[in-house]
């Protein structure tokens, strides 16, 4: 133990000194963790997590369930893009040679017309969301479907309105691997829903 003790010196009797010895300190050990280094934890396995959940994203689909979804999301947004434009939007599927492989896949494409508010093409020469200069009238990039994916119905084009509506019914059969889907398009009220099997 360490005392501290008060010594008075003989010339100034009056002013006494504290005098204590040093302190000699234990090491101490702290356990656990620090706050800062938790939130470093936390960040880098939300990272890890992040970028699992895109790598997964960029993987091509693979089954019939799949390419029916990407159907029925194409459909919903040209019906969705024809209400907010004003305009006539087409969609039709068939085949087309993709340029990267080379070979025949089933693709899905849209086009808008003209609309209201803006034309074909405006002062630049760009085209909107889906058209294209006279010579095509179809979008430039295809939503390609998975190779052994065929889509099977009694027409291949459907054009959706301003009101939302359809211009005819259509069941579009998606098959894949045995497995299949129809997505329905009922033209009065331009309802769009997946059938299951």
């Amino acid at each position: 133990m360490n005392f501290c003790y008060v010594q008075r010196s003989s010339t100034h009797p009056k002013s006494p000194r504290l005098i204590c010895p040093p302190i000699r300190h234990r090491a101490i050990r702290h356990r656990g963790v620090t706050l800062l280094e938790v939130l470093m934890v936390i960040m880098i396995s939300a990272a890890a997590l992040s970028i699992a959940g895109v790598s997964g994203t960029f993987r091509g689909r693979t089954d019939s369930r799949s390419d029916a979804d990407e159907v029925l999301r194409s459909l919903r947004l040209a019906r969705e893009t024809a209400m907010i434009s004003r305009c006539d939007v087409r969609v039709r599927h068939g085949l087309r040679i993709d340029p990267s492989t080379g070979r025949r896949r089933q693709s899905i494409e849209v086009a808008a017309s003209a609309d209201p508010y803006r034309p074909q093409v405006d002062a630049n020469g760009v085209t909107h969301f889906g058209a294209q200069p006279a010579h095509s009238g179809w979008m430039s990039q295809p939503i390609w479907l998975a190779e052994d994916t065929s889509v099977r119905s009694d027409a291949n084009i459907i054009t959706f309105n301003a009101t939302g509506g359809a211009d005819r019914n259509i069941r579009w059969r998606i098959d894949h691997s045995g497995q299949s889907h129809s997505v329905v398009v009922t033209a009065a009220s331009g309802e769009i829903r997946l059938d299951s099997p």
